[in-house]
């Protein structure tokens, strides 16, 4: 992907940020153009209506107003994998509409009716409410939940979206009266759609509200009020009637009114996350195999604590495994975990990117990005090691050798459910502790197998950990011998090795 001159990325000449994964998750302190990498995608993946703002209109509107380039500078492309001869640029919504052989901007169409794109301003749509009442979920299912969802009409399918944007567009004309066969026919199609989608959309939510461990909340009803226009009033007050989906809500079987003002911050995420991805679900069911699933959460998990992310992640493993998925935080904490939880490798892997605020000789800010050299933090820290060994700062190469080397003994006790000695205070928990609870874990009859493979792999560590991979021995004059912090770092990477193979 190239963003240039856009938003928080000045200038042209920015680096691509590159998927190396199928998956990107992405960790950025605030204000250092990560929510920019969003805003790119979804303005790039929209839809442009023939009477709208064309794709390329909406991307220069948001041009970097420091950069001095102006917005025939700005672009915004992304270059697809299975056809890597195309790079996509923004166009005019006249020639996107008939591509032609431009393939790439074919995919970009597809991908952009099919697209999950949600930050945490979108979920409030749902979760939040600021002077009471019903929560009406009619706009974000028009235009996020079911805008794509096929509706049966003159004969063809016409998607939801768009008979709804039809019906706007011909009660807005002054001569609307000519329109009122066409706009009753639509609102007739919208309205017999809408009511098939509605159970089912219930049936996904509770679904996946079980999914994300929320067992104690159910939709119990959605109801829609259906469209209607009563011609008979004067032009002045008449209106498009019946423009509200409500939902009835019931936790542990009790009815909520109001769930904005009755759940806490959690439940209420929870429940915002498992209507839009309901929706994007149910909506991908009519999906051609080619067209791509785009799936991209900005610091959507903000209103969830650690416990109740973990959920977020399987769900997002097992239900939307064909989907390309991106993850962006400001979370630092929470990007280390998702690292530790998310595999690298397979048709599901991730890749990683960090972005960091830099700030040029004039004064200027600017993103610096970086990629990970593994998404995988033990491999990763393993490899910073032998690059600031290679680069002569042993000090720093001991750290990361012991940071590599923690987060292998703290990785495979969580993944094997390894019994370690409780510490009320998380920091005082240290390497020595997770070392004896693995080796007495490795001393049960059942690893009788695999523990003489691992103990000489564990002696090399050991040996190690009485001056390289010792907190101490890098906040004081002690000598480290380039040798030595070498062999710490092969005993890591090769216990590492060891616990995954006989482990696994």
């Amino acid at each position: 992907m190239s963003i240039q001159n856009f938003r928080g990325f000045p200038g042209v000449g920015n680096p691509e940020i590159r998927f190396d994964g199928k998956n990107l998750l992405v960790y950025g302190e605030n204000g250092s153009g990560k929510s920019s990498i969003f805003h790119a995608l979804d303005q790039l993946f929209s839809i442009a209506e023939p009477d709208a703002l064309s794709r390329q209109a909406l991307i220069r509107r948001e041009a970097n107003v420091f950069s001095g380039d102006g917005p025939d500078k700005t672009s915004v492309a992304v270059r697809f994998k299975d056809t890597p001869s195309i790079t996509y640029q923004p166009v005019e919504w006249t020639e996107i509409a008939h591509p032609a052989d431009n393939v790439g901007a074919t995919l970009v169409v597809e991908a952009a009716y099919r697209k999950a794109m949600l930050d945490y301003r979108a979920l409030l749509a749902v979760n939040y409410k600021h002077l009471g009442g019903r929560i009406n979920l009619f706009d974000a299912f028009t235009s996020v939940l079911a805008r794509d969802m096929p509706v049966a009409f003159g004969g063809s399918e016409e998607r939801l979206a768009v008979l709804w944007h039809d019906v706007l567009a011909d009660f807005a004309l002054t001569h609307v009266e000519s329109r009122k066969t066409a706009i009753d026919a639509r609102i007739t199609a919208i309205n017999a759609a809408i009511d098939l989608m509605l159970d089912p959309l219930k049936a996904e939510t509770n679904r996946l509200l079980r999914l994300l461990g929320w067992d104690d909340l159910e939709i119990d009803a959605l109801t829609f009020a259906h469209l209607s226009i009563v011609w008979s009033k004067s032009a002045p007050k008449r209106e498009i009637d019946g423009q509200a989906i409500h939902f009835t809500l019931k936790q542990r079987g009790v009815e909520i009114d109001e769930p904005h003002s009755f759940l806490n911050e959690a439940r209420q995420s929870g429940l915002a996350l498992a209507i839009y991805l309901a929706g994007r679900s149910l909506a991908s069911a009519t999906i051609q195999p080619t067209s791509p699933k785009l799936l991209v959460l900005d610091d959507v998990l903000i209103g969830l604590d650690q416990s109740n992310r973990l959920p977020v992640l399987k769900l997002l493993q097992t239900e939307f495994s064909d989907w390309q998925i991106t993850l962006l935080t400001h979370d630092r904490v929470w990007f280390e975990m998702a690292r530790v939880f998310l595999p690298q490798t397979g048709d599901t892997g991730w890749g990683g990117l960090e972005i960091f605020e830099g700030v040029d000789a004039t004064g200027g800010t600017h993103p610096v990005s970086r990629p990970l050299n593994s998404f995988d933090p033990v491999a990763g820290n393993i490899q910073t090691a032998r690059e600031f060994i290679i680069a002569n700062h042993e000090k720093a190469a001991a750290v990361h050798a012991r940071m590599a080397f923690e987060q292998v003994l703290k990785k495979f006790c969580a993944k094997k459910g390894v019994r370690v000695a409780f510490k009320a205070e998380p920091r005082e928990l240290n390497t020595e502790m997770l070392l004896n609870a693995l080796k007495a874990w490795l001393q049960e009859p059942a690893r009788n197998a695999q523990a003489p493979n691992i103990q000489p792999l564990i002696t090399d560590v050991e040996t190690a950990r009485r001056v390289v991979l010792n907190a101490f021995s890098h906040s004081t004059p002690v000598t480290l011998a380039r040798a030595e912090i070498e062999a710490a770092i092969n005993a890591v990477e090769a216990l590492h090795a060891g616990l995954r193979a006989e482990f696994p």
